[in-house]
């Protein structure tokens, strides 16, 4: 059925059409509902003379109602798919970026920054080729840190283990790497590095020791225990041997150091007895 419109210089007719028609609505005049009540619009036909409008022609437009109404509702399907596609695409990737986070810091040491006993055993320590490089590994024990903590608290103690930190990443070369195994131990693995070379890379790491001791006011002098390790170009790298035999290397200077300063102190106590 036909509505006349008012207002136009020439006569227009209309037909408003509704998707659903739940109750008999003989001048079809309803709006595009969705399924949950959501009202979008109306469908119009607009002619330009007044008729009737037969059964078939009413059931088809209003089919086409319905179609549009599908229609719609289904790109809005699509548009919801295609926001929680790349909302969980996003998610994904936070969460690739945390985990990886997560890792990074799972091999790291929160105080030093550097690499811990994992990261170290799992990165630089794992991956050492044996016939094309030569490697020095270098264990370092921070000499009286327990008497630091005690003495001077554990913040001094945590500064004195920073500085270590820091000294030895400054001394070594860029190529070397250095990690904390955790307390008061330190590694450097030097990679294609012969003992000529280590010596004297380790010779400035005390004589650096002893120019920071000289020059700092903080509580409690530095000072490191060292021993190392060196294995041929062709020599099989197995890193916990090579971290066993270079602590063992390195307690043994250790218990050197206090006799040593014991022998110094009584020959200078003789010296000055003499007249």
């Amino acid at each position: 059925m036909a509505g006349k419109s008012s207002g136009s210089a020439s006569d227009v007719f209309l037909v408003v059409l509704s998707a659903r028609r739940q109750r008999p609505d003989p001048a079809h005049r309803r709006p595009l509902e969705t399924a949950d009540h959501h009202v979008l619009g109306t469908l119009c036909v607009f002619d330009t003379y007044p008729r009737e409008w037969p059964a078939g022609l009413i059931q088809a437009l209003e089919d086409l109602a319905r179609a549009t109404v599908t229609e719609i509702e289904l790109r809005g399907v699509v548009r919801a798919l295609r926001t929680t596609q790349q909302q969980l695409q996003q998610s994904n990737a936070d969460l690739a970026a945390l985990h990886s986070e997560a890792d990074e810091r799972s091999r790291h040491d929160a105080m030093t920054g550097l690499l811990n006993r994992r990261g170290f055993l799992a990165g630089p320590g794992a991956v050492l080729d044996p016939d094309h490089d030569g490697a020095v590994l270098v264990f370092v024990d921070l000499d009286g840190l327990k008497r630091i903590n005690d003495v001077h608290g554990h913040e001094a103690g945590d500064a004195a283990i920073v500085a270590a930190a820091r000294l030895l990443r400054s001394t070594f070369r860029k190529t070397d790497v250095v990690a904390r195994l955790g307390g008061d131990e330190l590694v450097v693995l030097l990679p294609a590095t012969g003992a000529a070379c280590a010596e004297a890379l380790i010779a400035r790491v005390h004589a650096e020791v002893a120019a920071r001791n000289a020059a700092s006011d903080e509580p409690g002098k530095l000072a490191l225990s060292v021993g190392w390790v060196a294995r041929r170009v062709g020599e099989p790298v197995d890193m916990p041997a090579m971290l066993a035999e270079a602590d063992a290397q390195m307690y043994a200077m250790k218990r050197l150091r206090p006799s040593a300063r014991s022998t110094q102190g009584l020959r200078n106590a003789t010296s000055a007895a003499q007249p």
